[in-house]
């Protein structure tokens, strides 16, 4: 057995337990989705949502700093882009592997400049 075998002891147990919640529905309402061919993934379905319907949270409302600093985010965006992006076309550069961003194995002729996420987290704290 590998390391994720309590996963799938887990996800047998929801199987057979939603299996036997099918059987006892379609016992008690026989005429329920007659004509369907795929009644049980019907039943597994409706009984996802009704599982997770009271669990579901309403969204809250938005406070008035969140407010702020959203408005800000977007007065920022609107602005002319002076992020550390440049393009190298014109440069002549060859294409390589950027150095700031997780490894890949892509290549791109765009270049990024080392900058700092400190001004993005100080506009989330005002």
């Amino acid at each position: 057995m590998t390391a994720r075998w309590p996963f799938v002891l887990f996800y047998n147990i929801i199987d057979v337990s939603a299996y036997n919640a099918y059987v006892l529905w379609t016992e008690k309402h026989p005429a329920w989705n007659v004509r369907r061919l795929h009644k049980r993934r019907l039943f597994v379905e409706e009984l996802c949502k009704a599982l997770v319907k009271m669990m579901r949270r309403k969204t809250l409302p938005r406070t008035a700093a969140a407010k702020s600093a959203v408005e800000r985010l977007r007065k920022d965006a609107e602005q002319p882009s002076t992020s550390g992006i440049t393009d190298t076309d014109t440069g002549g550069k060859k294409r390589a592997r950027c150095q700031f961003c997780v490894s890949s194995d892509n290549k791109t002729s765009v270049r990024m400049k080392q900058t700092s996420v400190v001004s993005f987290i100080s506009i989330l704290e005002t």
